[in-house]
């Protein structure tokens, strides 16, 4: 039996990678600053004083003028149709934003760092 090997990336994804790539590296240069201290400082604003504690800790780890930015998307790949390389899907996050946002889901998703599903 003639076994062959896998393609780790298929040529269409790989084409889709690459557009994405570029994308990222044009909303590094025009985008400065994490994009995520601003919708933190509104949702601590609101929230009720049991979050509080947690938005300002956020804050104080915010890093915004991080050299390297990463790239995040409100809403989950997996939950969304459409291309991977659309500049408006994508907000540029320091390290500790992004962190948060996967780590407190419900916080990140009222301060608008996450779309739910349902409303995708």
């Amino acid at each position: 039996m003639k076994r062959t090997r896998l393609r780790p990336v298929s040529a269409k994804r790989r084409k889709v990678n690459a557009e994405r790539a570029k994308v990222v590296a044009t909303l590094r240069e025009t985008r400065r600053g994490c994009e995520g201290m601003a919708l933190l400082k509104a949702a601590a604003h609101n929230a009720p004083q049991r979050d509080q504690e947690a938005y300002v800790a956020a804050l104080r780890a915010c890093n915004p003028w991080q050299r390297y930015l990463q790239p995040h998307e409100p809403l989950k790949r997996s939950r969304r149709s459409g291309g991977l390389a659309d500049p408006d899907r994508i907000m540029m996050l320091c390290d500790s934003c992004h962190a948060f946002t996967e780590a407190e889901v419900r916080l990140s998703t009222e301060a608008g760092m996450l779309i739910p599903s349902w409303r995708g």
